[in-house]
């Protein structure tokens, strides 16, 4: 990448799939956006540049590689796929360019306690890096080994039906909203989403206190 794209791109600013970072301080928290990266469809982190977009730069680059390295091999797992790349930013400064792949096996795990040695799942969620919830963690566990259930036929209850038209009045909706209108449990709602997810019907979108499900692209609901 040239210093004419690395421009460009910071000019987007931080997103779901753009992250900047000053310099490896705290690397540990630096894998975690790599783990959220990994697990939400790829990204690109950025060490060099600071919260505002400025290119600080690194000046001792190999330096801070060395780090991260360190850091990616001791706080995640399985190993991150991404590949890294070093551009020149004038006066002998540089950012260090980790683009980060769409894991293919996923659920990928970030050292959260380093005394308890417990690792969970992390998502991006707009320019954050969360916790994957309980159904978005099963979501990353099906797409790792995908079964032939979205090809199986696809049939629905009067109440099943009336939950889908419900989502199409919206642009989206949270599991609780789906317990309500469908009187249903945390448990049996959680199912349902889940295989819906699996079928395609709907798409899953991770977010810090609740997810949200969205008609898939193409789906309509019917009444058939």
């Amino acid at each position: 990448m040239t210093l004419a794209e690395l421009k460009s791109l910071v000019k987007k600013g931080e997103g779901r799939y753009l992250e900047f970072k000053k310099k490896a301080d705290h690397p540990d928290k630096i894998v975690r956006e790599m783990v959220a990266f990994a697990n939400s469809g790829g990204g690109i982190l950025l060490l060099g540049v600071d919260d505002s977009g400025h290119l600080s730069g690194l000046r001792y680059p190999d330096e801070e590689k060395f780090v991260m390295e360190a850091a990616i091999a001791k706080y995640a797992k399985p190993s991150i796929p991404f590949q890294l790349s070093s551009i020149p930013v004038g006066q002998g400064l540089f950012v260090l360019l980790y683009k980060i792949e769409n894991g293919s096996e996923k659920p990928y795990f970030w050292l959260s306690d380093k005394e308890k040695q417990t690792f969970r799942a992390f998502v991006r969620s707009a320019d954050q890096s969360i916790m994957a919830s309980r159904e978005m963690f099963q979501v990353l566990k099906w797409e790792k080994n995908k079964t032939s259930e979205s090809a199986q036929p696809f049939r629905l209850n009067e109440t099943e039906k009336k939950m889908l038209a419900h989502f199409g009045e919206h642009p989206s909706l949270s599991m609780k909203q789906l317990m309500q209108f469908g009187n249903m449990s945390a448990r049996k709602a959680s199912r349902l989403l889940l295989t819906w997810v699996r079928q395609g019907v709907l798409r899953i979108e991770a977010g810090p206190s609740e997810d949200a499900y969205h008609l898939a692209p193409g789906f309509l609901p019917s009444g058939d």
